[in-house]
This record gives C-alpha cells, structure tokens and sequence, in this order.
C-alpha cells in the first residue's frame, strides 16, 4: 500500500524530471530512481506516464482552488472567499516550479496531441468548474446573479491571473505589493458586475 507521503514523494520526483529532461525523455525508471521506489509502484498508482503527468496538474490545480472547498470558507463572505481564492491562485501560478511546469505543458502539448486536452481536463477546465458551482451556489442563495456561471468563472481567473503570470514566464517578477493589490481590484470589479445589489440599482 502506497502512502500519501510516498506518492507525494513520486509527484515531486516526476515534476523535477520533467521539468528536467521534458516529457518525453523522462522515463518511468527514471522517475522511479529519482523518488526511491519501483517502477511497479509507480504503475501501479497512477498507470502510466500521462496519467502521472495528469496527476501532477490536477494536484496543483486543487492547491489554487482549495479556498473553495466548503469547509474552510464556513462564516466567510463572498468577498473573502473570492479573495483568499485570487490569493491561492496567483501564489500557485506564480512559483517557480509551477512556471516550470507550464513552461513544459506549452512545449510538449505541441508534439503530443493528445497531452493538451487531458492536461486542459485535468487543470484549467477543473479549476473552472469548481468556481463556477460556487458561483452558482452563491446565487441560488441570493448572495450573486450569475447567469452564465462557467462564462463568469473563466472571467475571474484571466482577471486574477490578467499579465502576472506571463509576464513571470518571461522572467518578469512582480513589484513588492503588486500581487495583492491586483488580487483585490479583480475581486471588487468582478463582484461589481455580478453583485445583486448592483444589479438592481442599475434596473
């Protein structure tokens, strides 16, 4: 039985090598080596090389959206949930392994077609969706009026996200203050546009 620290040990061996030696390159033994463990262990966790790769996205896509998750945003409001989201999410899509990673995914999406749309399933479209039943939650309570809530998750995260992160793959580092400021002006114009108080006054 494979621990959750073994196959965290895994993941973080298999970003390193990736990152490294580019998808293609990187082997299972190689993988196996890096991470102390059998390449049947490995196999048998995750199958096999994409799905390792799959997972390695959709673990970091669960670490930007876990503001979301119901338990930690218990008491909050809206507006604090958005922004402890915009937070998680410029902190994940800004740090250097994670821009490593998508530095890779650009790269080899192009030699291997099938890559893209399962990294897309597995991260982007995932983190979308998982907004987009907040959104939706939230305006069966009354609390938003959302009414395309996948269109309106999509908005928020290019608005967070907005030239951050391609300027950081560039090299480009963000000044001292500029993140956080950023993260609250998207947050405050997104809910300007779909706040229900607001929708009224302008009826």
């Amino acid at each position: 039985m494979v621990t959750l620290t073994k196959r965290s040990a895994i993941t973080k061996a298999a970003t390193e090598m990736f990152v490294r030696h580019g998808y293609d390159a990187t082997s299972m033994d190689l993988i196996a080596a890096a991470a102390r463990v059998s390449r049947q262990t490995i196999y048998n966790q995750f199958e096999n090389k994409e799905k390792l790769f799959r997972a390695i996205i959709s673990s970091l896509t669960e670490e930007a959206v876990l503001p979301l998750a119901e338990p930690g945003r218990k008491g909050l409001s809206v507006r604090s949930t958005l922004l402890r989201l915009a937070r998680s999410i410029l902190a994940t899509s800004l740090r250097p392994s994670t821009l490593a990673v998508h530095r890779l995914v650009i790269a080899e999406s192009a030699r291997f077609k099938e890559l893209g749309p399962a990294i897309y399933t597995s991260g982007a479209a995932h983190a979308v969706g998982q907004l987009a039943g907040f959104l939706r939650e939230q305006t069966g309570l009354g609390r938003l009026d959302v009414h395309n809530p996948s269109m309106a998750a999509e908005q928020f995260f290019g608005m967070v996200e907005g030239f951050h992160q391609f300027r950081a793959l560039i090299g480009i580092q963000p000044r001292r203050g500029e993140v956080e400021a950023s993260a609250e002006a998207a947050v405050d114009a997104f809910l300007r546009a779909f706040n229900v108080q607001a929708k009224h006054a302008r009826r």
